[in-house]
């Protein structure tokens, strides 16, 4: 997790979510590749939502510490959101709904959404999306998700053992009934988009942040384009209109100085949940990324993706016995009851076209974990360091499997 701080980090000083640097123009209303939203989209959620309930979500999920509540005016009967970072006068209006509680039930909005299990087949017609984070292939070290330790002979990639994981669990859940539809299924990019492509995106964007340009900074800014941006939104568009209920990025968490320093680790590894939400003022200031907050906001994706992903807490935490990960800064806040759940504002669970959950355990560089992983996929168990152990890839796999399970036999029992 320190590595995706740090890329977050660096992302923003170089104008990736928003900068105020040496240029006179008015700030970037858009996030860069994003595109002009087209609010009239919203009309078809109006009246869903009375006003305690909107402001509740707002405050409580997907504002960061309520940055960003300057975007909105509310009277009695709506919600007014500013459609225009730099023009505050043009608004979109959000009517609220006369009652005062018109939540659905976590099993209203499964079923509502299309689901169709029954006690004997729990999972049968869901639509899943099983995402692979990161591409992998020949763009792994450019992704820097590539390890190898001092001495050692197996490299660690995450995209391609992200992807061993999802195919195993793409056969589990295929058995129950499952429509599983992968986001990528090769170790390489979805996108038609190349860095250089990118490369004059890039460029202006440093030179309207930054004094001069800086050629290593433009070419920075054009690979994490590539792979952070570009790379999603073309996943995320194969998704539109196919019906999806649910998509899980799959990934594997890293301790402090992954990639950088080469050697395994000794710290505790750990285990945590990512559903959307904590918006950063910077983010919430970008005409396109309020308009897709809205829209999950008002969608109540949020009733699925945090008790689903308190189902795989559970599931995941008995199974390793690994503890949570705590954030500590204003990017994040916890969400649900177990400690392992947090919402965070992401590409993937922003723009996918329904409710998503990013399964971050383990640590790559985890001295354990690499040995497992490096053991490769094997059935049974080996002797791996002194220690008996799993293919840590089937048991991400029946985890994910058990864990949804879990959840939609638990929603049947209350139907």
């Amino acid at each position: 997790m320190f590595f995706r701080v740090l890329v977050s980090f660096l992302a923003t000083i170089a104008g990736f979510i928003s900068f105020s640097g040496a240029s006179d123009l008015p700030p970037r209303h858009l996030s860069l590749l994003g595109a002009e939203p087209d609010w009239t989209q919203l009309d078809a959620l109006q009246n869903r939502l009375s006003a305690s309930e909107f402001k509740e979500l707002l405050e409580e999920l997907y504002l960061s510490r309520d940055a960003g509540l300057e975007m909105f005016r509310f009277d009695e009967e709506a919600a007014w959101v500013r459609t225009r970072r730099n023009a505050p006068n043009f608004y979109y209006r959000i009517g609220f709904r006369e009652d005062e509680y018109s939540e659905q039930s976590e099993i209203e909005s499964w079923r509502a959404a299309g689901w169709r299990g029954n006690v004997e087949r729990p999972l049968e017609g869901l639509v899943i999306a099983l995402d692979p984070g990161h591409i992998g292939g020949e763009w792994s070290a450019l992704e820097q998700r590539h390890f190898r330790p001092e001495g050692e002979s197996f490299v660690v990639k995450e995209a391609e053992i992200n992807l061993i994981v999802v195919e195993r669990a793409k056969a589990l859940l295929e058995a129950h009934g499952v429509e599983v539809i992968l986001t990528r299924a090769e170790n390489r990019p979805m996108t038609d988009l190349r860095p250089d492509d990118l490369f004059p995106v890039a460029r202006t964007e440093i030179e309207r942040t930054q004094a001069r340009a800086n050629e290593s900074s433009v070419r920075s800014l054009a690979n994490l384009l590539f792979y952070r941006v570009a790379e999603l939104q073309a996943r995320a568009e194969d998704l539109k209109g196919r019906g999806v209920h649910l998509a899980l990025s799959i990934h594997f968490n890293a301790l402090p100085d992954f990639g950088g320093n080469q050697r395994l680790s000794d710290e505790p590894e750990h285990l945590h949940f990512l559903v959307n939400g904590s918006y950063l003022p910077s983010e919430v200031a970008l005409d396109n990324v309020r308009f897709e907050m809205l829209e999950r906001l008002l969608k109540r994706y949020d009733l699925r993706e945090i008790a689903l992903a308190e189902s795989f807490a559970e599931e995941f935490s008995k199974r390793t016995e690994l503890p949570a990960f705590r954030y500590t800064g204003p990017n994040a806040r916890a969400v649900g009851k177990s400690g392992y759940v947090w919402a965070r504002n992401l590409l993937a669970n922003r723009i996918f076209p329904c409710p998503v959950i990013y399964l971050e355990p383990y640590a790559m560089n985890g001295r354990r974990t690499y040995y497992r992983l490096a053991a490769g996929d094997f059935e049974g168990t080996q002797s791996i360091q002194g220690r008996e152990e799993e293919s840590i890839y089937r048991e991400y796999a029946e985890m994910i499997e058990a864990s949804l399970l879990s959840y939609f036999s638990g929603l049947l029992k209350e139907e």
